[in-house]
């Protein structure tokens, strides 16, 4: 590689893309610049009000720049040029090519991409939140089939109502439902479980962990692996969010749950472990430029807008112990 001439063309060997923003749910760390939903919250609702700290820029605006082609990104010169570039050479020479969004089963270039991926050697990966209907689960599994390796990268972390609260959009039995199904009729190396861990997804995280083990159980020990990662954006949903009672409260109930989980990866265990030291220790992230009381009036400002303009209840769907905290912003 050192003696490549660096004006020189090269195909990388793994490759990620998103092709567009639709998107199906407005996940309460998202924003429209990554969901159409999200935007189209934006455009009905207006935006989010009294946010001080850097990240409520986010909820600010309808996310217009990321469609400059339109909400279908027909005629988007990059897409045509994209597949120019499959057919030139990208496509035998990839390793592994990787689909994320937004959500890809929305977007018609995904659909579009498989077409074309007939015959192809690379290893296939896609980002789904698998909110879909039979017939798209059906598309998805089949798929799954023309590849030598296919990889699933699902998401969630929080259980129930919970869950869906995090995720608006989310149906958790229907996404549970579609995930058995593919689990039992795809063709797939692995099945990742994406898990994004905030100030607000960490009330049932040790709940939804439990139902993943409880699927690994019937599908082999391999299977829905759980990778944890920490919301830094926007910093007001990030754990240090949070009073240091209620971060100790949390570090030790998973805890107490990971001393009697049974089935874990050693990676899941150390991201576990690694989220358990980061509740206990960490007060202030390295790259966090807010002060605690503006990131903690700007959580209560977005959740609440975020729970008025779906007409949830707050102490629905979270316990007690955090309303009373709260109430008290």
């Amino acid at each position: 590689m050192a003696n490549i001439d660096p004006t020189e063309n090269i195909d990388p060997k793994t490759l990620e893309i998103s092709f567009d923003n639709l998107c199906n749910l407005s996940c309460t760390y998202c924003n429209s610049e990554f969901s159409t939903t999200w935007s189209s919250d934006i455009k009905l609702n207006g935006p989010y009000t009294k946010l001080k700290t850097s990240g409520g820029g986010a909820f600010q605006n309808a996310g217009e720049h990321a469609l400059p082609y339109g909400i279908k990104n027909e005629n988007n010169p990059y897409i045509e040029a994209f597949f120019k570039w499959f057919h030139a050479g990208l496509k035998d020479n990839l390793q592994e090519l990787r689909i994320t969004g937004g959500e890809p089963t929305r977007s018609p270039w995904f659909w579009k991409l498989l077409d074309e991926c007939k015959d192809t050697k690379f290893d296939f990966a896609v980002n789904s939140n698998l909110i879909m209907d039979q017939v798209k689960l059906n598309q998805l599994i089949n798929a799954s089939k023309q590849f030598k390796r296919f990889d699933l990268y699902t998401s969630g972390e929080g259980y129930g109502a919970h869950g869906e609260f995090i995720r608006w959009g989310l149906d958790y039995s229907l996404w549970r439902n579609n995930l058995i199904q593919f689990a039992k009729e795809g063709q797939y190396n692995l099945i990742n479980v994406m898990m994004t861990i905030s100030a607000l997804s960490i009330w049932t995280v040790t709940e939804f962990m439990t139902d993943m083990l409880e699927l690994r159980k019937q599908f082999g020990g391999h299977q829905f692996f759980m990778g944890l990662n920490l919301v830094r954006f926007p910093s007001f949903q990030n754990l240090n969010v949070l009073p240091q009672h209620l971060k100790q409260a949390q570090a030790d109930k998973i805890e107490i749950w990971l001393s009697t989980a049974v089935g874990l990866h050693p990676a899941e265990t150390n991201q576990i472990e690694r989220i358990v030291e980061y509740l206990r220790t960490v007060e202030r992230s390295q790259e966090d430029t807010d002060s605690q009381e503006d990131k903690a009036k700007d959580l209560k400002s977005f959740t609440q807008q975020y729970a008025d303009r779906k007409n949830i209840a707050l102490s629905s769907v979270f316990p007690t112990e955090f309303i009373e905290w709260f109430n008290t912003i």
